[in-house]
């Protein structure tokens, strides 16, 4: 079974001259949609960033929309979408009952009151099980809060964050373990999350954002799909 990760669409987002780039993500989005095809993907992740701001246009939202349907009718069974850190998690969520039915899961926040929502078991056409995937939206300052604040966890608000990431990390790759029993069955993280190299630091924000060190992903994680960051690295 194959899969195609993509993110940070950014739909809506202008030049610095301010141009119309419709025609641009038109025509990008059609070109996933039909390598998508090509390949012959069965899944697809987009892994946050969808929108570039928190009140998208209708035509942002219309694109958006009519990709998710060219995706499905390219041959593509199940999409993950994720919350990002530009994207409006309530107006991304709104959608999610209807768009479950035609095979579209919208993980637009964290639920650390039951993380196994984020834990899906992937299977091919022919039902045979392939991957366990977990899939972890962009975390506000208020959902970290609350996973601390569930937690009885006091940690200075410099360490918010890296402690609220790796908690919620660990409890989905640990549910998706336990579901995995024992088959032999790969665990890939998704998430709208920067991965830092050796040496950095969580605490050395990128994009505006911090990462997490390679250290925290569990030996269990066989992939790690990731968003956020536009350029190249090393890891």
């Amino acid at each position: 079974m194959k899969v195609l990760h993509t993110s940070d669409w950014h739909l809506g987002a202008s030049s610095f001259a301010h141009a119309d780039r419709s025609a641009e993500y038109e025509a990008s989005l059609q070109a996933i949609a039909e390598i998508a095809e090509r390949e012959q993907c069965e899944v697809v992740i987009i892994a946050g960033d969808v929108f570039d701001q928190q009140l998208p246009s209708a035509e942002s939202e219309d694109l958006y929309y009519r990709t998710l349907v060219n995706l499905l009718k390219h041959g593509v069974r199940e999409i993950f979408v994720l919350g990002g850190n530009h994207d409006s998690l309530v107006r991304l969520s709104a959608v999610g009952p209807l768009a479950e039915i035609a095979g579209i899961h919208i993980l637009a926040r964290c639920t650390p009151e039951d993380p196994g929502r984020h834990v899906f078991e992937l299977k091919a056409s022919d039902g045979t099980p392939v991957a366990m995937l977990c899939a972890l939206p962009f975390l506000s300052d208020a959902m970290r809060n609350r996973i601390l604040s569930l937690n009885g966890l006091s940690v200075p608000p410099e360490e918010r964050e890296g402690v609220a990431l790796k908690w919620m990390q660990e409890q989905v790759v640990k549910i998706a373990e336990e579901r995995r029993g024992g088959r032999a069955l790969p665990i890939w993280l998704t998430g709208h999350l920067c991965l830092m190299t050796e040496g950095a630091s969580w605490k050395d924000p990128v994009g505006g954002l911090h990462g997490f060190p390679e250290a925290w992903v569990p030996p269990s994680v066989d992939a790690v799909l990731l968003g956020h960051i536009h350029r190249p690295g090393q890891v």
